[in-house]
């Protein structure tokens, strides 16, 4: 299941694949974020193609208390490679 989101910007759309099979309650998060726009008038300060795009918090005062917790959609795989990695 292939499922991508698009960021409009001032200066172009970005298409953003989502992992939902990997990282299936990350992209939840995201997409219910999106849903409630979060990100609208978002700025971003650093973008490079196929690769990375960053942004600011973009709404810090109106969610503080808003946290994210990216381990708990750690498949066990994942959990295996950075044991792996940490124990090198």
């Amino acid at each position: 299941k292939k499922m991508s989101v698009v960021i409009e910007t001032t200066i172009c759309n970005i298409t953003v694949d989502l992992f939902v099979e990997k990282r299936s309650q990350i992209c939840k998060n995201f997409l219910k974020l999106c849903k409630i726009k979060y990100y609208n008038h978002c700025l971003f300060h650093f973008f490079q193609r196929d690769f990375v795009s960053q942004t600011d918090d973009p709404a810090p005062d109106r969610f503080p208390s808003m946290i994210l917790n990216f381990d708990e959609d750690k498949s066990p795989e994942m959990i295996e490679e950075e044991n792996k990695d940490k124990q090198m």
